[in-house]
């Protein structure tokens, strides 16, 4: 259990600004680890392997503060894992994004942690013309490094859709680095596109 006496680590990962408590700093570890543990599937007759897993912590534990110490030490999981389809270079549909999809509730929470705590390049999605900035700088193959998607509908172009769908219309067939659900209750409605 962590309170006011736990002690803080004084190590952390490279590029991010936070202190983690000893129980933050063993479920990072164990992330890492849980990212390099491969997981085989079939699509059709496409073999993949992907690599991550299920965060379920208990509530203000910290893992909306742990995920971005995570991005920090290890940005993109494809690095060193050459066997993966998505880490060969002539792959135009992966792009150097991770999305995080998340309640109303916690969205401000994410723009707090990425904005004190890393130093990436991330836009999140709450409004209309935050769209518009993600499709202009989509149009140029420019993309953040963090993209949050906030649940919820938004009238875009004259569509009303949840605002997930609209970047996933945005970004066509691109593929992301890592996809998080967090606090989202449904996430398996959702249309995910695979390579």
């Amino acid at each position: 259990i962590v309170n006011e006496n736990s002690k803080r680590l004084s190590a952390r990962p490279s590029n991010f600004k936070g202190n983690l408590y000893p129980p933050q700093a063993s479920l990072l570890k164990r992330m890492l680890e849980v990212e390099e543990s491969p997981i085989p599937m079939t699509v059709g007759d496409n073999s993949y392997t992907f690599y991550g897993g299920l965060l379920n912590e208990r509530l203000s534990f910290g893992k909306t503060f742990c995920i971005p110490a995570l991005l920090c030490e290890k940005f993109n999981p494809y690095d060193s894992t050459s066997a993966h389809p998505k880490s060969s270079s002539n792959n135009s549909n992966l792009i150097q994004t991770n999305l995080i999809v998340c309640g109303t509730k916690v969205a401000k929470e994410w723009k707090n942690n990425l904005t004190n705590f890393t130093s990436f390049n991330f836009q999140v999605i709450e409004r209309t013309n935050q769209l518009d900035v993600l499709n202009a700088s989509a149009s140029k193959g420019e993309y953040p490094e963090v993209l949050v998607v906030k649940d919820g509908e938004i009238s875009w172009k004259g569509k009303k859709a949840k605002a997930l769908t609209h970047v996933l219309d945005i970004l066509e067939d691109k593929c992301f680095l890592r996809t998080f659900y967090d606090d989202y209750i449904a996430p398996f409605r959702l249309y995910i596109k695979f390579l």
